[in-house]
């Protein structure tokens, strides 16, 4: 089945796609699956505005499918849902995490107030407080894919550098004797493959 929802959206911003995906998506062979992007990081004693996924990223599986910052040449995101999760334990690292995505009371302020951003080519297309982001409560989540629908979708266009930050807004994540804070962000939408 095609999205053409995805495809529409495409049209729009055409000139930012490669030439080789454009004459697909003009020739109608455009390859579109469902994709997600994720991070997971380690925000224990962090405050200030701190980048999760940028240039210095390096791809490693459990933590992260991106390299660099940037999606492969053929390879476009279209955005269109996130999510955000939080684990806490003792000596916990990113990768073993399991990450619980709706609100629970072991999250720190510091994160729930926090804003999630994400950058394209440096320039913020997206700021939302994690409270906003993330179901109130266990019983108001209601399956892995429960995320936040953006109302205006957004291009990752190969080969484009992107970020992923949280902005703390001057409080830091506490740091509790071997207390760790693993937060996991996912980016969900339409995503163009290599043919």
């Amino acid at each position: 089945m095609r999205d053409e929802i995805t495809i529409n959206f495409l049209g729009l911003v055409a000139d930012k796609l490669n030439p080789s995906t454009l004459k697909e998506l003009r020739e109608g062979t455009l390859r579109i699956d469902d994709g997600e992007i994720y991070i997971k990081a380690d925000v224990t004693g962090f405050g200030g505005t701190v980048a999760i996924l940028d240039s210095d990223t390096v791809k490693q599986s459990g933590i992260t499918n991106v390299d660099k910052g940037s999606l492969e040449s053929l390879v476009n995101l279209v955005v269109k849902s996130l999510s955000f999760g939080h684990a806490k334990g003792s000596n916990l690292s990113a990768k073993e995490a399991v990450t619980k995505p709706y609100m629970t009371d072991d999250i720190p302020s510091a994160i729930v107030n926090a804003e999630l951003v994400l950058k394209i080519e440096d320039k913020p297309v997206f700021r939302q407080r994690v409270k906003s982001i993330m179901p109130v409560s266990a019983d108001s989540f209601t399956n892995e894919r429960d995320c936040f629908d953006l109302e205006n979708f957004k291009l990752i266009a190969g080969d484009t550098p992107f970020s992923i930050e949280l902005d703390f807004n001057g409080q830091n994540v506490p740091t509790v004797s071997d207390e760790k804070h693993i937060v996991e962000v996912s980016l969900y939408g339409g995503i163009t493959k290599k043919n």
